[in-house]
């Protein structure tokens, strides 16, 4: 298939196709890939709404990055840098959930030529969003930025080289900066604690075929859905990825949301909702019930105390 090569407003390259791609398919999926996903003009646009399509090319793998959005104060922001890199095989697709006009104008206007997808329409939370993206994606890789952060002007150069170089792996693990940088991915932890990688979403990146594997994020846990699916892709299919470097940071992840609203008992609860769902041994959910709460009670004292 041939492509078209034009430049956006910050004069990086893209690639684009008049030509409608196959909708990638995989025996035995879990989910199906759609194009779009409503009919009302009103409520959903994008480049393929107007019959431009983008689709992977050899050495060019197609990369598909979700932007998940309600309200977001930082929408704009989120988007230009994803239309900030150089990396010329991206598509954007916007999953907003409901917000007010004034919120997605930009996708209509400022950006009507850079959006491949956007849709608007209330939703079961920012996991549903999160699934709505992943159907949609043509990419051979799959990423999410949630409209509250961005990246750095090199995060799809960083991930082209590990897709290069790790060509047999599911996913890629990026730097990723909160307060200060998080880097590393230790799977072998997962059994006692989920916090074995950058926990943050923005330097996540998966291989679509791997993704239609493992299937999408499960509604039923309202702020812990990414560790269920982190163990279900190492320890149900046995997946492998690779982090980053250090240095080799993606993107910047801004504090705040729904989840940093719950309690410590909340995240607690849901994770060992979510080790019992997956099977875990009851000993073990009783180990870490009660040594994070022990842990959680000597730290409150010594706060009292100090």
């Amino acid at each position: 298939m041939k492509y078209t090569i034009k430049k956006n407003k910050f004069s990086n390259k893209r690639f684009f196709s008049l030509k409608k791609p196959k909708l990638p398919k995989l025996k035995n999926q879990k989910f199906k890939t759609f194009f779009t996903l409503r009919k009302n003009k009103n409520l959903c646009g994008g480049l393929r709404t107007r019959n431009i399509f983008k689709t992977s090319y050899e050495n060019f793998p197609l990369i598909s990055i979700i932007i998940p959005n309600l309200n977001g104060k930082f929408l704009k922001k989120t988007i230009k840098s994803v239309i900030k890199q150089k990396y010329p095989n991206i598509e954007i697709i916007v999953i907003d959930g409901g917000s007010e006009n004034k919120n997605i104008s930009c996708l209509k206007s400022e950006f009507k030529n850079d959006i491949d997808y956007w849709v608007s329409e209330k939703d079961k939370g920012i996991y549903d969003g999160w699934n709505k993206g992943i159907k949609l994606s043509l990419g051979k890789y799959i990423g999410i930025i949630n409209s509250n952060d961005y990246f750095f002007p090199n995060a799809t150069n960083y991930l082209i080289r590990y897709i290069e170089k790790y060509k047999d792996y599911d996913f890629i693990l990026g730097a990723v900066k909160k307060h200060k940088v998080y880097a590393g991915f230790r799977p072998l932890d997962i059994k006692y604690n989920f916090n074995i990688y950058p926990s943050t979403v923005i330097g996540f990146f998966i291989k679509l075929e791997s993704q239609k594997k493992v299937g999408l994020y499960n509604l039923k846990y309202k702020c812990s859905s990414d560790y269920d699916m982190f163990y279900r892709i190492i320890v149900k299919e046995k997946m492998i990825g690779i982090p980053t470097k250090h240095n080799e940071v993606f993107g910047k992840f801004e504090l705040g949301g729904y989840s940093s609203s719950l309690s410590f008992f909340d995240h607690l609860f849901e994770e060992l909702q979510i080790r019992y769902d997956n099977g875990q041994n009851f000993l073990i959910l009783f180990y870490i019930f009660f040594g994070r709460s022990l842990v959680k009670f000597i730290y409150k004292l010594r706060s009292i105390f100090e």
